[in-house]
C-alpha cells in the first residue's frame, strides 16, 4: 500500500515489496477539553450577528489542531438566523463556521488547523433560543525531533505540481494520508449537481475524512501545512462506495462550509474518463500526480504536497495497469493518466519496487465493479432532477437553505429571481414580495 499513516508516537511511511521504512518521532494526541459555554443567547435587540460566547485555547507544542465537539452540542436555527461556531487560528487567521446542519456533516468536528492557539466563539441572532458549545477534545500534531523521509525506491524524477483536479486526503484519527481527485459524473449520463464525484482506493478508508485543495508547502522539518478551511472538505461518508480488489473509493463531499461551493465549482476543473473502445497503447506516457511524501533528496518542504512524475505504460488490462512512473507513499488514489489523451484510465493502488524497476499499479478505470459503482452514485452524488428551479442552492435537498439563496439572488436582482415573471410595461423585472409567495409556493410543489 502507498497510504501515509502517522499516529500515537511515531510516524511510519509504509512501503511495500521489500522496501524499507524509516520512523519518525512524530507525535499525535489527543489533548482533552473542557469547554462549555452554557446555555446562551443574545438578548440584544440590535439587529445581526452577536458573540455571546469567547473562549481561547493553545494546546502546547502543537503544530496543528482538529476540534471535537461533544453531541451536548446544541446550535439554535439553521437557515438565516442560524447561531454560528466561529473557529479562528491565532496563527494564520484562518476561519471556519459551522452551524447545526455542517457541525453534523463535519462529524462533530472541525477542519485542520496550523498551530497551537486558537478561538472560539459562539455568535447568535437577537431572539433566537439559546445555545451551547460544548468541546470535549483538541487532536494535535507536535513537532517530529527528525524530518519524514520515505523510501524513494530509487532516485524519483517528481516535480511540484499545480493540478487543481487533484485533492489530500486526511484521516480523522489515525491521520492517514492518501489522495483523491474530481472526474466527470456528465461523461457518465449523470448529470447532477454541481458536486462532481471524487475517485480514490478503498485501503484508505475515506469515510470521515477531510479532502484538502490547494495544500500549500509543508513546514522547513516536514510538517505538512493544512490550506485554510475555505480549501477543506467533509466526505458524506453515505456516498461511499469502495472495494479492496479492485482496490478503489467513489465518493462525494459535502460543500464547503465557508464559501457554499463544492470542490468542481471551486476548483473549475476535473478529469475525463477512459471510455470503452478508446485504444490504450503499451509504451505510451503515463502520469501520476498525488500527495506522496518526500525522498531524502527532496526539500523537506515538498512532504505530502502535490507532485507529478511521468512514466512508461508497461501492460494494461481491465484489472490491472502497469506503469514505470515513479511514485511515494501518500500517492495511493492518485488518478492514472494518459499523456496523450489526458484522460484518467486508472486509479494507482499499489507500487513495486526492485533493484532495477519500479512498477507502479492499479485498476482500470473500465474495471466492470468501478464502472457499476460509478453508474450507481449513493449520498450527495445521487442524480436530482435536471434544471430544479426551487433546488436554488444545487444540493439536491429542498429546505430552508434554498429560500436563503433565493434571497441574495432577489436581493441582487438576479433575474433568476423574477420568480412569478412579472415586468413593467416597459417590460423591466418587478422585483417584489409576490417573487417570494410564487417561490414558496413552487417549493412546495417540489422538484418532480
Amino acid at each position: 500500500m502507498l497510504v501515509s499513516r502517522f499516529f500515537a508516537l511515531n510516524l511510519i511511511c509504509w512501503l511495500i515489496a521489500g522496501s524499507g521504512s524509516v520512523w519518525s518521532s512524530a507525535v499525535y494526541r489527543q489533548e482533552a477539553l473542557a469547554i462549555d459555554s452554557g446555555w446562551v443567547s443574545n438578548t440584544s435587540t440590535a439587529p445581526g450577528l452577536k458573540v455571546v460566547f469567547e473562549k481561547e485555547i493553545e494546546v502546547p507544542r502543537a503544530v496543528s489542531l482538529r476540534l471535537f465537539f461533544s453531541s451536548e452540542t446544541s446550535l439554535s436555527g439553521d437557515g438565516a438566523y442560524a447561531t454560528l461556531v466561529r473557529l479562528t487560528s491565532l496563527q494564520d487567521g484562518a476561519q471556519q463556521h459551522l452551524k447545526r446542519s455542517t457541525l453534523k456533516q463535519w462529524g462533530w468536528s472541525s477542519a485542520y488547523f496550523n498551530g497551537s492557539r486558537m478561538r472560539i466563539e459562539l455568535l447568535a441572532h437577537p431572539g433566537t433560543a439559546s445555545s451551547r458549545l460544548r468541546l470535549s477534545s483538541a487532536f494535535a500534531e507536535e513537532r517530529p525531533t527528525t524530518p519524514a523521509v520515505c523510501n524513494s525506491c530509487g532516485e524519483a524524477e517528481l516535480a511540484l505540481s499545480a493540478d487543481r483536479r487533484v485533492g489530500r486526503l486526511v484521516g480523522l484519527a489515525s491521520q492517514e494520508t492518501c489522495t483523491a481527485w474530481l472526474f466527470d459524473v456528465e461523461q457518465l449520463a449523470l448529470t447532477t449537481t454541481r458536486n462532481k464525484g471524487l475517485l480514490a482506493v478503498g485501503h484508505c478508508p475515506v469515510q470521515e475524512r477531510v479532502l484538502q485543495f490547494n495544500v500549500p508547502l509543508a513546514s522547513s522539518d516536514g510538517i505538512p501545512t493544512h490550506p485554510k478551511p475555505e480549501d477543506q472538505y467533509m466526505v458524506d461518508a453515505e456516498s461511499v462506495q469502495s472495494n479492496g480488489a479492485p482496490d478503489f473509493a467513489y465518493f462525494g463531499v459535502f460543500r464547503n462550509t465557508e464559501t457554499g461551493k463544492t470542490p468542481f465549482e471551486a476548483q473549475g476543473t476535473f478529469f475525463s474518463l477512459l471510455e470503452k473502445g478508446e485504444k490504450i497503447h503499451l509504451g505510451e506516457a503515463i502520469r501520476i500526480t498525488g500527495f506522496g511524501g518526500r525522498t531524502a533528496t527532496q526539500p523537506a518542504e515538498w512532504n505530502h504536497v502535490l507532485k507529478t512524475a511521468q512514466g512508461e505504460l508497461l501492460s494494461y488490462s481491465t484489472n490491472t495497469i502497469h506503469t514505470t512512473t515513479p511514485v511515494t507513499t501518500g500517492n495511493s488514489g492518485s488518478p492514472i493518466v494518459s499523456e496523450s489523451t489526458g484522460k484518467a484510465i486508472g486509479i494507482l493502488s499499489a507500487r513495486s519496487c526492485s533493484a532495477t524497476a519500479t512498477v507502479s499499479l492499479g485498476p482500470s478505470i473500465l474495471h466492470p465493479a468501478i464502472q457499476n459503482a460509478l453508474l450507481n452514485p449513493r449520498g450527495v452524488l445521487t442524480p436530482g432532477p435536471r434544471n430544479c428551479y426551487v433546488d436554488c442552492n444545487g444540493d439536491q435537498v429542498l429546505d430552508e437553505e434554498d429560500l436563503v439563496c433565493f434571497t441574495k439572488q432577489w436581493l441582487a436582482k438576479n433575474p433568476r429571481a423574477n420568480c412569478n415573471g412579472n415586468v413593467t410595461s416597459e417590460g423591466a423585472l418587478i422585483f417584489d414580495e409576490a417573487d417570494f409567495d410564487c417561490f414558496r409556493r413552487k417549493l412546495t410543489w417540489g422538484c418532480g
